[in-house]
């Protein structure tokens, strides 16, 4: 005798995750009453969406009203639920069955959120009770996109001198480039003349190729849809040129461009980004004439 509804936990997404690469929808349906799982369907929902539609598997798109329809008698369920896994095996031996489905091409949007709920049959006919409901399902955002980085101090090509430099300084955001959120920012310092990098501890500079790599973290604080960054500065030499990169990184791992050892020793060693635009350059001249 079972009368327990069956239940699903998810492996994939997770709950509050971001992503900028999902190929699949996964958990694992169990059945603790003891007939076994018999099914598992699984529906996704676009919450970013102002109607909360439905993905609709037999066309391909989200044009399902919320929420979709989940049977309560021993009928298929609509085209808002796809089969994920399905056993003839009774009992103990599909107390635990783990599914998944490819995450379909057309489906997910860089800054959309989603919702993934499942719903499961088990062999005493019981099913999982309203799987569409409010706080059925881990939600997750998609970001493909990179988000935005600018400095606003120092200037490209102009000189300065001990009481005219400020700290270095920018801004960074990533609502409109995915929303997963601005995660770090990164700086990166060149003494132009004795080709070194600065290493982020105290003033101390690297050559290459150990100095290539040496991305300083700043600190950064909301200001209205991103962040301003800043970081003090290394002691500077005198009459010497520097070269400042900068990069930024969100939530779903997405990163600004930047070069990249080794494969952009080139571009560091031309003052370039990976792109070929022109790193920050300034002078640090604090002598009289």
């Amino acid at each position: 005798y079972d009368a327990s509804r069956p239940t699903s936990t998810f492996v994939l997404p997770a709950a509050g995750a971001n992503y900028k690469a999902l190929s699949e929808f996964s958990g694992v349906a169990a059945d603790a009453g003891g007939a076994g799982v018999k099914a598992v369907y699984v529906a996704v929902q676009n919450t970013a969406d102002t109607l909360k539609q439905w993905w609709n598997w037999n066309t391909n798109s989200f044009s399902l009203g919320d929420p979709p329809p989940w049977p309560v008698d021993g009928t298929p369920p609509g085209p808002a639920w796809v089969l994920v896994a399905t056993t003839s095996l009774q009992g103990p031996a599909s107390f635990s069955i783990p599914w998944s489905t490819p995450v379909p091409a057309a489906m997910l949007g860089s800054s959309n959120t989603y919702r993934v709920t499942a719903g499961v049959w088990d062999w005493a006919t019981n099913k999982s009770q309203s799987p569409t409901g409010l706080g059925h399902g881990p939600e997750f955002r998609y970001d493909t996109q990179p988000p935005v980085i600018a400095s606003t101090f120092p200037v490209s090509g102009l000189a300065y001198n001990a009481a005219g430099l400020s700290a270095l300084a920018g801004i960074a955001y990533d609502n409109a480039t995915g929303n997963s959120g601005v995660a770090s920012v990164d700086v990166m310092l060149k003494n132009d003349i004795l080709n070194s990098y600065w290493t982020g501890s105290g003033s101390s500079f690297e050559a290459p190729p150990g100095g290539f790599d040496n991305w300083v973290p700043v600190s950064a604080v909301a200001v209205g849809t991103g962040v301003a960054w800043s970081r003090p500065w290394p002691t500077l030499n005198d009459n010497t040129r520097y070269v400042l990169w900068r990069r930024v990184s969100d939530a779903a791992v997405n990163v600004s461009t930047h070069p990249a050892t080794p494969a952009d020793n080139g571009r560091l060693n031309a003052n370039q980004y990976v792109d070929g635009s022109p790193a920050i350059t300034f002078t640090y001249d604090n002598s009289l004439p």
